[in-house]
């Protein structure tokens, strides 16, 4: 394992605004704030969300439409760059009404109502293209 040490010196607690989508939201506070690197964790409950999961033959997602109302189980990510760009990766698990669950990589989720606790990190974090998985992994 590959590993880079952050100190965090507190941390933001936010709440979204109704019918709002989350990693945008989270993406345009680490602009404003300018953090390139932390983690983060969303509790609360979406009116629908956009899943996605990684087929690792073909090195692609397929994402997955959740059109109905949902608790989010768990939702937590974190914030790096690539190419300037700040990059908000997350996964989530959300709750349907029947108590059943679904989950994998967020693309996106609309917001009924929730919360963001987000811990940045004291240094730049970079994610860069690995040519084995296909994926744009942190640069540690």
């Amino acid at each position: 394992m590959k590993f880079k040490h952050f100190r965090t010196d507190g941390f933001y607690v936010g709440s979204f605004t109704y019918d709002s989508e989350a990693l945008g939201g989270i993406k345009n506070l680490a602009l404003k704030e300018n953090i390139s690197s932390g983690c983060f964790t969303v509790i609360g409950a979406v009116k629908d969300a956009v899943i996605s999961f990684y087929d690792q033959k073909e090195k692609k997602y397929v994402e997955r439409k959740l059109d109905q109302p949902m608790e989010i189980v768990s939702c937590m990510g974190n914030i790096a760059e690539k190419d300037g760009d700040i990059i908000v990766h997350a996964h989530a698990c959300f709750s349907l009404e029947d108590g059943s669950t679904v989950g994998g990589h967020l693309v996106s989720m609309r917001i009924f109502a929730g919360e963001l606790h987000l811990f940045p990190g004291d240094s730049k974090l970079e994610r860069k293209f690995d040519a084995k998985t296909g994926l744009n992994l942190l640069d540690l």
